[in-house]
């Protein structure tokens, strides 16, 4: 059964496109899962859902918000877990959720991906959590390009179906090349040709052979290259190159980071309390550049307070940078994107703009104010104004939580360049797997590493 019929429907904000809706469908049963880059109207959406079926006698929904404006970022995982188990013992046809394992730890966010695959009713739901997207949803809504299109399948499947049209797209580039070159060739060989043949004699000068090139007719064989010449030139206008998927941004330029000599630092055996309360007993580490080491625990295990402390044992004489949730809450507000970089890194004008255009700030965006971005955005800029700074040791503390899918990607690249000791704290296990190389796991109140 259809619940919701969207069709032509555009959407703004501050007086500019947010996206169009050509066509859009929910029928029972569907999960979809929402996707977008930071700003691209996910929320939006999910609201004028709401608010279109608000009135709707026969249909039943709720919108449940766990990002970046909800009330519940500060309680523990199990807070977030009862308040969506709750949600969905409602008994509605259609649950809105937007963003439901921001705050959520790996087996809290399978709690949740759990309960929704078992309830009886229709999802749509806002995440940047690939595993929880693949966990989940039986198809995609994606906006990008300032529109809406649907994918049938999970995040994974739409991956693997972006890397096919990838590669037939670069098959037809590389045909186009290839056949654009050899009409080309054929084009200069039959000018050179006509050219033997008509060719001004060397005793007579250039101002004559013209005006007798005007008088006399052209032989039958200029007529046949030139009739030859004109086909190839028409099958050259014809041979329309391939129009690229998206725009892609090489990543040879992150060879900016230098490399630098090798540097190490040790952290002492420590018991760690806080308000009389035991978190964790840590053996000494020793931390070596190269390393990329995920922190790892259950919500309240004490990620955080042990990342503090690696932060209080780096010696003086290495240079840190130390991505903290709430960071960017100090920007100076009435500067722009751009100057904000340009002040707070060593790179120059070129360097600045390829890495804001990988984290999608591109054109006319470096010229945004800090004060209109959003909290995604924000962190995509705090990001880049600690990453280079040539430093020693890059401390992370949760950076996707904020983040859309192709940031989180970009920002994967990023770090697998970085040089540099990288300890992390983060529950996106697919950012996980594709960066960390050793884990240091807090488990039963104890810290143990594994290579």
């Amino acid at each position: 059964m259809q619940i919701l019929n969207i069709k032509n429907i555009e959407f703004e904000k501050q007086g500019k496109i947010l996206f169009k809706i050509e066509k859009l469908s929910i029928n029972t049963g569907d999960i979809i899962g929402l996707i977008g880059k930071n700003g691209s109207g996910k929320t939006t959406l999910l609201k004028h859902i709401d608010d279109l079926l608000k009135d709707e006698n026969n249909i039943s929904l709720e919108l449940l918000e766990f990002g970046e404006n909800s009330l519940l970022k500060k309680s523990g995982g199990e807070v977030v877990v009862n308040k969506i188990r709750s949600g969905l013992l409602s008994n509605v046809d259609l649950y809105l959720l937007d963003e439901p394992s921001t705050y959520l730890d790996y087996n809290n966010a399978n709690k949740i991906a759990n309960l929704i695959k078992r309830t009886p009713a229709t999802f749509c739901i806002a995440s940047h959590d690939r595993n929880f997207l693949n966990n989940v949803c039986t198809k995609l809504w994606i906006i990008e390009n300032k529109t809406v299109r649907e994918f049938n399948g999970n995040y994974q499947e739409y991956k693997l179906q972006e890397e096919i049209e990838t590669t037939e797209y670069e098959a037809e580039l590389q045909k186009y090349n290839k056949e654009t070159k050899k009409i080309k060739k054929s084009i200069q060989e039959m000018r050179e040709e006509q050219g033997k043949k008509s060719g001004k004699p060397k005793n007579m000068s250039g101002s004559d052979y013209r005006i007798i090139s005007v008088k006399n007719k052209i032989s039958k064989n200029q007529k046949r290259l030139q009739k030859k010449i004109s086909r190839q030139e028409d099958k050259l206008e014809s041979n329309i190159k391939p129009k690229p998927l998206k725009d892609k941004y090489d990543i040879e330029f992150l060879e900016i980071f230098k490399e630098t000599h090798k540097k190490n630092f040790c952290i002492d055996e420590k018991n760690c309390e806080i308000d009389g309360k035991f978190l964790w007993n840590s053996p000494g580490f020793t931390f070596a550049s190269g390393d990329k080491i995920l922190i790892k625990g259950i919500n309240g295990s004490g990620k955080t307070t042990f990342l503090n402390y690696v932060k209080e044992s780096i010696p003086n004489s290495l240079q840190v940078a130390y991505f903290e949730q709430n960071g960017f809450d100090t920007f100076k507000e009435e500067k722009t994107l751009f100057e904000f970089v340009k002040e707070s890194t060593s790179l120059n004008d070129i360097e600045l703009r390829n890495i804001l255009a990988l984290l999608n700030f591109r054109g006319d965006d470096i010229n945004k104010k800090i004060e209109v971005l959003s909290k995604g955005e924000k962190v995509k800029l705090y990001f880049v104004s600690l990453l280079f700074r040539n430093t020693d040791v890059l401390l992370l503390d949760e950076i996707t939580n904020f983040l859309d899918v192709v940031a989180i990607e970009a920002v994967e690249k990023i770090l697998k360049k970085y040089p540099g000791i990288l300890i992390m704290v983060s529950h996106d296990m697919e950012f996980i797997d594709n960066v960390a190389t050793k884990v240091i796991n807090i488990s039963n109140k104890e810290v143990l590493k594994f290579e």
